[in-house]
């Protein structure tokens, strides 16, 4: 009997580790990236067009800015929040669009995702989120600090991956650099949950 409590023990606490451990990892990440994410009204070609077209004119501004670091970068995008609706309003009314949009800088679910060299586990990230209209059609996302799009082209670069090495842990830079698969899995996999 004390074998099966001392196995049942074993295995809470390898499980509790790699929860911990997990959880540990993916919050470092998601303090030093700031993701934007892009929600169509609808599935339709035109809503999904439109998408396109405010994701275009949203990068295009934010190319404009230099952020240093992560702390410069979460300031000058909350600072700018109307002026990124502004942006987006006026892209759709060129477009004869006048549907509602909602521009948010929050925490929000993202799943895994690559780009290029680099893997995002899934979890909750620090992301500028714009919302057409009702916001039920596909959206699109990418890494806006460091910069891993540029407008509407995923890229990975040398200088973001140089920031994500210097502002992360080696631990934590291994497993989103894919130097780490089994532990970018269990990131993501608990990270998902």
């Amino acid at each position: 009997m004390k074998k099966i409590l001392l196995v049942f023990l074993f295995i809470f606490l390898t499980f509790f580790d790699a929860y911990s451990y997990a959880h540990a990892i993916q919050n470092e990440i998601s303090e030093k990236v700031i993701r934007l994410h892009v929600v169509a009204d609808s599935d339709s070609t035109l809503d999904q067009e439109l998408k396109l077209k405010v994701r275009d004119a949203v990068l295009n501004f934010m190319k404009e800015k230099d952020y240093e670091n992560y702390e410069i970068a979460f300031s000058s995008i909350s600072s700018s929040l109307n002026e990124i609706k502004e942006i987006a309003e006026e892209t759709l009314a060129s477009n004869n669009c006048f549907d509602t949009v909602k521009v948010e800088l929050g925490d929000f679910y993202f799943p895994k995702k690559d780009y290029d060299a680099l893997s995002f586990p899934a979890g909750l990230y620090n992301a500028l989120r714009i919302t057409i209209g009702s916001g039920k059609g596909q959206n699109w996302w990418c890494v806006m600090f460091p910069t891993l799009c540029f407008s509407g082209v995923s890229v990975s670069t040398d200088e973001a991956s140089e920031n994500l090495k210097n502002s992360l842990s080696e631990d934590a830079f291994s497993i989103i650099a894919n130097e780490a698969e089994f532990r970018f899995k269990i990131v993501d996999f608990f990270n998902r949950h």
